[in-house]
């Protein structure tokens, strides 16, 4: 793990423990459910994920392809129930939140699909496995965040502020739990959009991976790391969250982000490597 990154953990744990006795106070502050910067991230902050999903799994298509021409049908039937399941759960999300046209919907993922498509094509032979290795990370990295988030919220059942302003719920902090809940209005924690907007940070593996674009890791990383910091707060001005759901979904994203490489390197090392 980087030492940036083992550093912006522990500055996040920091921030967690010092923001929880305030929680409440922070959310009342800065609260504004009409916010067009909190409604603008709360449709959008899905997309660069999901993009990054859509080019990984393009790359692993493509690489599996050349390694095992045997298998071409099984793999692209693979590749096809993947875009459906992406695009399904894009739909979802995006849909619920703007509610844009079907026809402008429809554009927007078969642009995905068109660009992650093209994207996955260029990429020379050469380093055709470092990215197959990094795009892994990537498949991996999102299915155990989706996976996590979704049960962690139902497990949790942490009211959100908009529901203790609007409801009689009660607030109870982060550390404990009121109990098994299906009501979307009881799944604070952890909050989603922050979670998949930390997953941008999966890019930060290129300059990591290839020594020539080293120089470019703290730029890319402080950048995209802006754009995170702008949805968790995005998140508490529409009252969908308090502070704390927010740090503590990117301190589990690093983490899931670490595990998954080590992982996903080890599997395509062991099994799939080219020689």
């Amino acid at each position: 793990m980087p030492k940036t990154i083992k550093i912006s953990i522990l500055c996040l744990i920091t921030l967690t423990l010092l923001v929880t006795a305030f929680d409440m106070q922070i959310s009342q502050r800065l609260f504004n459910p009409d916010s067009n910067y909190g409604l603008w991230f709360r449709g959008f902050a899905y997309v660069p994920t999901y993009f990054i999903v859509h080019i990984s799994l393009f790359i692993v298509s493509r690489y599996l392809l050349i390694l095992f021409k045997k298998w071409r049908f099984a793999i692209v039937l693979l590749t096809l129930s993947g875009i459906i399941i992406l695009n399904g759960l894009l739909v979802f999300k995006m849909y619920d939140y703007i509610q844009y046209p079907h026809i402008t919907m429809s554009i927007i993922f078969t642009t995905f699909i068109v660009v992650s498509f093209w994207v996955a094509k260029s990429i020379k032979m050469e380093w055709l496995y470092s990215f197959a290795k990094l795009s892994s990370v990537s498949l991996l990295s999102f299915g155990v965040t989706f996976m996590s988030v979704s049960i962690l919220k139902m497990v949790w059942g942490r009211p959100r502020f908009h529901g203790i302003v609007s409801t009689d719920a009660l607030y109870n902090p982060w550390f404990m739990p009121s109990g098994p809940t299906t009501q979307d209005i009881m799944q604070a924690f952890p909050s989603g959009h922050t979670a998949f907007a930390a997953l941008t940070l999966l890019l930060i593996l290129i300059p990591l991976e290839f020594n020539t674009l080293k120089k470019w890791f703290h730029p890319l990383y402080f950048g995209l790391v802006v754009w995170i910091l702008s949805v968790a707060v995005s998140r508490i001005v529409l009252g969908a969250h308090f502070a704390t759901d927010t740090t503590i979904s990117f301190i589990m994203v690093l983490v899931i982000m670490h595990y998954s490489k080590n992982t996903a390197f080890y599997i395509m090392d062991k099994y799939f490597s080219p020689e």
